[in-house]
């Protein structure tokens, strides 16, 4: 049951009890059904497949984009191992892909199958309560509600919560000087400006832990590293990836556990980072 922001609960169906662990009494969530149409990494697959007598591959693709970065690619092929599993596709002896004629038809199917399973997508937003979000030193959910959304007096239950936190958020950013007073909606500048501030306090504690640099949160490019551990902050979760002389903050995905204190390569993009897992050993 979550109480939504119009003064009536919302009851759930999120497939299956299994799921209930990820999630607490008080969490602050966003509830949306799962997407069944086609990722943009599919239609490029079949583009691709269908100039290519139903056949896809690393070379292949890069003949067709001589632009497309490995990680890039490696996404794709990613993709089309987890098709493979469900008899999607198949894989050729040099490697190469088959892909079908119905290819999108197939993995449509396949995204309805799993919506079955898991019939809506659930986003925690942090570890930090509504009270906690007023005066954190971060990017919460509180500030992209901020940016996003226009006052709502008409606001009850859990809403009505929002609207007073929303206010106490306003003067607390004030007096930070991040905001000005005739300021409505929050800009997304200011949603930047917050989580390098969060970001750097993180940096400066964990320098003198480890005894080394930090380098700054990288907001794009490649990344390279030994994946040493995960921070929560106001401004979310994220890995702490280590070199020889500093080390970097970059959001955090559950990929990255099963290579805790191993090398790890990705590519850092606004929408998140891609990464390439490899069995190398971390620093000593």
């Amino acid at each position: 049951m979550v109480d939504g922001l119009y003064g009536k609960p919302v009851y759930v169906a999120i497939g299956g009890e299994a799921r209930l662990p990820e999630f607490s009494k008080g969490d602050l969530v966003t509830v949306s059904p799962p997407s069944l149409d086609p990722r943009s990494s599919d239609l490029t697959i079949d583009k691709i497949a269908r100039v290519n007598g139903g056949r896809y591959s690393a070379t292949i693709h890069l003949s067709a984009d001589k632009s497309a970065r490995p990680e890039f690619i490696d996404a794709h092929i990613r993709r089309l191992e987890a098709l493979r599993r469900q008899k999607v596709v198949s894989r050729e002896a040099d490697g190469s892909w088959r892909v079908r004629g119905d290819y999108l038809d197939q993995v449509q199917a396949y995204e309805k199958q799993m919506a079955e399973r898991r019939p809506v997508s659930i986003e925690r937003h942090g570890s930090l309560t509504l009270r906690q979000m007023q005066t954190a030193m971060g990017s919460t959910w509180l500030d992209e509600h901020l940016r996003d959304v226009d006052d709502n007096l008409d606001a009850r239950g859990f809403g009505a919560e929002v609207e007073t936190a929303r206010a106490a958020r306003r003067s607390y950013l004030m007096k930070q000087g991040i905001i000005e007073k005739a300021q409505r909606r929050l800009r997304q500048t200011d949603l930047d400006t917050l989580k390098t501030r969060d970001l750097d306090d993180a940096g400066a504690f964990l320098s003198d832990k480890l005894g080394k640099a930090y380098a700054g949160a990288l907001q794009k490019g490649r990344i390279d590293g030994v994946y040493r551990e995960s921070i929560d902050r106001a401004s979310g979760r994220f890995a702490v990836i280590e070199r020889a002389k500093d080390f970097s903050l970059v959001p955090w995905r559950d990929v990255l556990e099963r290579n805790r204190g191993k090398t790890v390569s990705g590519l850092v993009r606004p929408d998140g980072v891609s990464w390439r897992l490899t069995k190398g050993r971390g620093i000593s």
